[in-house]
């Protein structure tokens, strides 16, 4: 599970742009996008085996554990 898997994460670029997205319609299938992307490659790594070396300070993100009751994810 510690494999990176590589990705292409969409960033706003800074360009002055009014940033507009919006979804609309009957069932949200209409939508309006503003603003330029850029895809940046990144490695995304599996971070539960960081997990208690995780700040909001440093990282902005920790695991924190929740019991689910949920029993069928498809219900």
């Amino acid at each position: 599970m510690s494999k990176a898997v590589t990705v292409g994460i969409p960033y706003t670029v800074d360009n002055g742009e009014i940033l507009v997205n919006e979804s609309f319609g009957p069932k949200n299938i209409h939508g309006r996008r503003s603003g330029t992307v850029e895809l940046k490659t990144m490695a995304l790594l599996n971070g539960r085996a960081l997990g208690e070396r995780l700040s909001l300070d440093e990282q902005g993100f920790v695991f924190v554990e929740h019991k689910t009751q949920v029993k069928d994810f498809f219900d």
